[in-house]
């Protein structure tokens, strides 16, 4: 039996709307001007007998019709790429972008990329560092690593680990009596702040440690980069309250010290993210899956309190 379907190239056109949001962002993307692009929708629209989409000055809605046909649309066209792709450019690199924090990035990703490219020859990876959510439907991100309570519902998601939280210092400054008799007489050292501590919630101020009042109105040295505060640390400027995955390697290198054996446990973790429909690709599949797998060897890393 003969497939009935509406000509592929308005199947393309909604494909690009439905996913870019815009006429003019679909017609940009298939190389031909917004008219061509209305008009196989148009044309769509009348083959099937239904209205699949509103138009607004801004972009375009869906009505339940175009709803029920957004996601078998995209995983058709995923599955017909991910197909012809192979056979078109045998051994052609994969490509993938992960999203992740600038911090994390540098503290706990880039020392993973020499395994990743070992597991994965075939994988060209851009990582994107950014603090900001990604919109998966709107952008070119294929995976997200994300600190929070809870990914967004809806994502596919796993937990990679946790983290801790604990005063560090440069091992000159653990070495004096202050640092060594307790943490009432640390806080009384040069403290340095974090910025986003307000943001994050305990245990990441300094006043979440100290009691009320025992700060009292001394001068602070803050940043709301976290790695120019360990960064700080380091050069002996004063004692930072370190998380660790961004600590660890400070700490097995020695530039970085632990002056007193206490932590906290953070009541955020972080999560690899993608959405329904990128985790359809095989290449976003077999490197979420792979995070996965890895998350119980980096939860006993990271998540294991010393006191």
């Amino acid at each position: 039996m003969a497939r009935r379907l509406p000509p592929l190239n308005a199947l393309l056109a909604l494909d690009a709307v439905l996913r870019l949001g815009s006429v003019k962002k679909a017609a940009r993307e298939l190389a031909v001007t917004p008219a061509a692009v209305s008009q196989h929708v148009k044309g769509l629209e009348q083959n099937l007998g239904v209205t699949l989409l509103v138009r607004h000055p801004r972009g375009v809605s869906l009505t339940s019709e175009g709803e029920r046909l957004l996601e078998p649309l995209a995983r058709g066209f995923d599955q017909l790429e991910d197909a012809i792709i192979p056979l078109v450019h045998p051994g052609r690199a994969v490509s993938v972008v992960l999203s992740t924090l600038p911090s994390l990035g540098r503290a706990w990703l880039v020392p993973l990329i020499p395994e990743l490219q070992r597991r994965f020859p075939q994988l060209s990876l851009l990582v994107r560092t950014e603090a900001k959510l990604v919109d998966f439907d709107q952008s070119e991100v294929g995976l997200a690593v994300r600190y929070c309570s809870a990914p967004e519902r809806g994502l596919v998601s796993a937990r990679l680990f946790g983290e801790t939280v604990s005063p560090v210092c440069a091992p000159t400054l653990a070495h004096t009596e202050q640092a060594r008799r307790g943490l009432g007489t640390l806080l009384k050292l040069p403290l340095l702040h974090d910025t986003d501590a307000s943001r994050h919630g305990a245990p990441f101020g300094w006043a979440d440690w100290a009691p009320r009042g025992e700060l009292g109105q001394r001068a602070e040295l803050s940043f709301s980069d976290g790695t120019l505060l360990l960064d700080a640390a380091e050069a002996g400027l004063g004692v930072a309250l370190g998380r660790s995955p961004l600590v660890r390697t400070r700490l097995l290198t020695g530039r970085l010290v632990q002056p007193l054996d206490v932590s906290r446990a953070s009541a955020r973790a972080y999560f690899v993210v993608t959405s329904r429909r990128q985790y359809r690709r095989p290449a976003i599949r077999e490197l979420f899956d792979w995070f996965a797998a890895r998350a119980p060897e980096w939860s006993l890393q990271f998540e294991e309190p010393r006191a």
